[in-house]
């Protein structure tokens, strides 16, 4: 309710009260008592308004669809204030879960491989090529410490002494001497202490380094 609102409520509580305490007695002690009656009786109904509202705002924490009591005036407005910043919250979530979506969308249709690591070194995602590039499982390996998977000394060591200035070439556990897999990794830091890991295919730029098709 209005400031104004409350006061009125709060003098006819009283001057009923009043009126009551006439009834069963006289003089200056009764209508005391009538008018300090009257003030109690509000004072309950709203606590009891007010209880209400705190218990709706705990209930919405875990279900923001819940409806709020009947309120009136300033609760009333405070309710309608909170809805509103719920209905904005959450249509900012579903945004942020639309780009997120499409964002990963992306990175798994890259043809490199791409690994997000947590300050700690986890791994919180990576693409079906980097699964491919390194014998990882995308849902097996989540939350895994890279270093304990991925045993490259190379790589090792560019974690170890936080070095990303260039890129490393180490060979795939999946390599074999029938089927070599060489690859380039790239880090990249971001955020608090986060790392992009992007591996890319380069057998063939080895093979040729290594084994240069002669000229006629």
């Amino acid at each position: 309710m209005s400031p104004l609102i409350s006061r009125l409520t709060i003098l006819v509580f009283m001057a009923v009260g009043a009126a009551l305490s006439t009834l069963c007695g006289s003089g200056a002690a009764a209508l005391a008592l009538g008018v300090a009656a009257g003030a109690v009786l509000w004072l309950i109904l709203d606590s009891w308004r007010a209880l209400c509202f705190v218990n709706w705002l705990a209930r919405i924490r875990d279900n923001p669809g819940t409806p709020p009591p009947r309120f009136f005036g300033i609760r009333k407005e405070a309710t309608e204030r909170v809805q509103r910043l719920l209905r904005k919250h959450a249509l900012e979530a579903a945004e942020r879960e639309i780009r997120l979506n499409n964002m990963q969308s992306a990175l798994e249709a890259s043809p490199n491989g791409v690994i997000i690591l947590d300050e700690q070194g986890r791994i919180g995602w990576c693409n079906r090529m980097a699964c491919e590039h390194f014998g990882l499982d995308a849902r097996r390996d989540l939350n895994q410490l890279v270093t304990h998977l991925l045993r490259a000394p190379v790589l090792l060591k560019s974690l170890a002494v936080r070095d990303f200035d260039e890129g490393i070439t180490l060979e795939s556990p999946l390599s074999t001497t029938t089927r070599p897999l060489s690859l380039e990794v790239r880090l990249f830091p971001y955020g608090q202490g986060r790392l992009l890991m992007l591996s890319r295919d380069i057998t063939v730029i080895e093979k040729q380094i290594h084994h240069p098709t002669r000229m006629r």
